[in-house]
């Protein structure tokens, strides 16, 4: 391998690893130096035209955030951007999810309180056992918590 081919694949690691937002590992880092920009690209199932569309949707989010108002305007508006779209909606719908599960588990747990606080003893799985007791520890004061088995109860 010559001083210019090394030189090469030493800026294909750097534009990748700024291209997706991410350090390579040092196996990605290897294949790079052994057979180059297109077997990583057939590794991680990519091609030219998908890493275009990364940098689409950085330069949206790089424009957004530093208020650079033309230059974010010439983005959104251009008619090619329906790939642009679906990804940031699966993104958003995946984000939804992971919040919506989140305060769902919160819900949870206010009710288990609820309930104990009514008297009520409870089994529940350690998991969740650990949440309550956190939480009742965290928030309230004067309180006795009995458990046992995975059941528990207030007094």
């Amino acid at each position: 391998m010559t001083y210019e081919e090394i030189k090469q694949r030493i800026i294909d690691i750097d534009l990748f690893e700024k291209d997706l937002m991410r350090d390579l590992t040092k196996e990605e880092k290897d294949l790079i130096a052994e057979k180059g920009f297109n077997a990583f690209l057939n590794q991680v199932h990519l091609d030219v035209t998908d890493l275009s569309l990364i940098k689409r949707v950085k330069d949206i989010f790089g424009a957004f955030f530093s208020d650079e108002v033309d230059k974010y305007e010439k983005l959104v508006n251009m008619s090619d951007n329906g790939k642009v779209i679906e990804i940031l909606e699966d993104i958003l719908q995946d984000l939804k999810k992971e919040n919506k599960s989140s305060y769902n588990q919160e819900n949870i747990i206010d009710t288990y309180i609820t309930r104990l606080k009514n008297g009520e003893t409870l089994e529940l799985e350690s998991d969740v056992l650990d949440q309550v007791i956190d939480r009742l520890w965290s928030k309230e004061t004067n309180i006795k918590i009995e458990v046992r088995n995975n059941k528990i109860r207030l007094h």
